[in-house]
């Protein structure tokens, strides 16, 4: 009765709860035994004297009768009090006019209508909500048949897809859809989605395809306001969803949690999107604090440059910083001395480093094996564990740039590991013994096939080297890291830990001080993705839309007298940088040859506006 996924050990006294509500309302039984839970109404007559709990207290408790297993598969995680009183508080100064209809197609255990009924009172002209699992349904039922009585609340228990031909013409919904990966779908859903056609990629997640869907649920002039993962901001993925929100809705409001998630018992960082369906207004931005919701400006979405309206997170950047990045970019397009590096770059030029599985033997040395010795020949490993000696052929064996962390504070580095790179065939006894360790440990359980032989196959097809290396993401807001971009003076391969630029002579100079500079920095803690609170990141795709110098705007002899005081140093974190001479001089120059007016007073509000997000204010 109570379904397949619920524990079997569920708390008896939510049921108890559910079934007194109901036994008030002869025509919500029958409502509940037909569209929620069929066989109900065989035990309202004969209720367990259970002493009933508070309906509100099982809506927040009826997830715990899930396992861990069901919870993330289905994508059971409840929004938590503080948004849903966010929420309810924007539906009331929003909602339209006189008696409206609100709607939560993945209703869980009803709270988010819950919170709006009791927000709305008699204007609620109805409650509907369809949620998969029946026991959470017949909470969700019996809470608002509490509140608002039968006569105005519809749940359905079943997918919220399959529902559309019963849903009533809808004035606000409110939501907080499951962003259920692909992969963890049921095959029914699945085959359901692929019907509705494609949101922007095969592999789209459920709640994708939800945005999107509910869009044709919402007459013009109402309003959503949903919880989503902070990744719609900024992932290619939902670049599909951002683009449907400018075109059709009026964004009032994106408010970001200050840390953690506004959903219980997720660790995904998450923000909740307030929007009407009609013409642009301005959008609020707020952040969520100890202190409360506090607004940070008032923004016209629409109007934005492409490189911050591709990446919504950019307008919870500091107003300063942002306003000055576009001034600088502004200039720059003036004076014809910026371009996007993918104009600038022959193709293949700019790649990812070598993928790896396993890197405990790909990588030496490493946590079991240590190098002791190498010649021209061959490199001597000695086993941590027995103390074993083996020796591989060098020809088995390439130099590699491991990870942006064991280079925090140079600007030209040299590779401190090997990366094994083995043949099909292995000849050699040592590297086969190498070999024989690695199945041993597990690691061609994670590979399958030739599995040792992976990284070849790749040094083959794309020979991932070069001589200016970026890193895939970065501590934020670079409080630990001195360098961002490091630099080689010969050909040097590297790991998926680095983006890979092929450049050489002035361009790779130009390219080494760019990426150093706190202009880039600057443009970075802005259109950069912060992927949790303390990673930030740029893709492949990123750096070749991102602008990059023309080399001829750098005057050859001033940037190589710079490059060589700077391969001197060893530099301290970033933010100590900023009162440094030679941080002055790298990024008055930076932005004297890219045509900015009065360098050396631009570069002081730079680093005053860069000391906001370095220096520890909120972001």
């Amino acid at each position: 009765m109570l379904g397949p996924e619920a524990s079997s050990n569920m708390d008896i006294r939510i049921l108890s709860s559910c079934l007194h509500t109901l036994s008030r309302f002869p025509e919500a039984c029958t409502y509940a035994e037909k569209n929620i839970m069929p066989g109900i109404g065989s035990i309202i007559d004969d209720l367990d004297p259970v002493r009933p709990a508070d309906l509100t207290a099982c809506q927040e408790t009826v997830h715990r009768v899930f396992s861990d297993d069901v919870r993330k598969r289905s994508g059971i995680y409840f929004t938590v009090k503080h948004a849903r009183e966010i929420i309810a508080q924007k539906v009331l100064e929003l909602c339209p006019d006189g008696d409206v209809v609100v709607g939560d197609p993945f209703a869980g255990s009803g709270m988010l209508l819950t919170e709006a009924a009791s927000a709305l009172g008699d204007r609620m002209k109805m409650a509907w909500g369809v949620e998969l699992h029946p026991v959470s349904a017949l909470v969700a039922y019996s809470a608002l048949v509490d509140v608002l009585g039968p006569e105005r609340v519809r749940i359905w228990c079943g997918d919220a897809f399959s529902h559309e031909g019963v849903i009533p013409e809808t004035d606000v919904i409110v939501t907080n859809p499951p962003f259920t990966r692909w992969r963890l779908l049921e095959s029914s859903t699945r085959e359901l989605l692929s019907r509705m056609g494609n949101p922007g990629r095969r592999d789209a997640n459920l709640g994708e395809y939800a945005v999107l869907w509910m869009d044709s649920l919402l007459r013009e002039g109402a309003l959503l306001a949903t919880v989503l993962p902070s990744s719609v901001l900024y992932t290619d993925s939902s670049s599909s969803i951002r683009e449907m929100l400018m075109q059709r809705y009026s964004i009032h409001q994106i408010t970001e949690s200050g840390s953690g998630s506004f959903s219980d018992g997720s660790s995904i960082k998450e923000v909740i999107l307030v929007c009407r369906k009609g013409a642009p207004v301005k959008t609020r931005i707020s952040k969520l604090t100890s202190g409360g919701e506090v607004c940070t400006e008032e923004i016209h979405i629409r109007g934005l440059p492409v490189i911050f309206s591709r990446n919504w997170q950019s307008l919870f950047a500091p107003r300063e910083l942002r306003e000055l990045v576009l001034n600088i970019l502004l200039t720059s397009a003036e004076s014809g001395t910026l371009r996007e590096a993918r104009s600038l770059l022959p193709d293949g030029a700019l790649l990812r480093g070598i993928e790896i599985y396993g890197p405990e033997f790909f990588f030496l040395p490493n946590s079991y094996w240590d190098v002791i010795s190498s010649d021209c020949s061959e490199v001597k490993i000695r086993s941590r564990t027995d103390g074993a000696d083996i020796s591989i052929p060098k020809e088995y064996l390439i130099k590699v740039l491991r990870r942006p962390s064991d280079y925090k504070s140079e600007m030209f580095v040299s590779p401190q590991h090997y990366m094994v790179a083995l043949p099909e065939d292995v000849e050699c006894s040592g590297a086969r013994e190498y070999v024989r360790w690695g199945e041993v440990m597990g690691i061609s359980s994670k590979t399958g096939g030739e599995w040792f032989s992976h990284v070849r196959r790749q040094l083959r097809v794309k020979n991932p080297s070069g001589t200016v290396f970026l890193p895939d993401k970065v501590d934020y807001p670079l409080r630990r890291r001195a360098v961002y971009a490091h630099c080689t003076d010969r050909y040097v391969h590297a790991s998926k830990n680095f983006h890979i630029v092929k450049a050489d002579g002035h361009l790779r100079d130009v390219l080494v001080l760019w990426f150093n500079s706190s202009v880039f920095l600057a443009m970075m803690f802005v259109a950069g993705r912060r992927i949790s609170d303390t990673w930030i990141r740029l893709l492949e795709k990123d750096y070749l839309e991102l602008p990059v110098p023309d080399p001829e705007v750098f005057p050859l002899r001033e940037t190589g007298s710079i490059l060589n005081h700077l391969r001197r140093l060893r530099m301290p974190p970033y933010p100590e940088q900023l009162d440094s001479d030679w941080r002055r001089e790298l990024d008055a120059f930076v932005l004297e040859c890219i045509g900015v007016r009065k360098p050396e007073r631009k570069c002081s509000e730079l680093h005053r506006a860069i000391r906001g997000v370095v220096g520890g204010a909120e972001v």
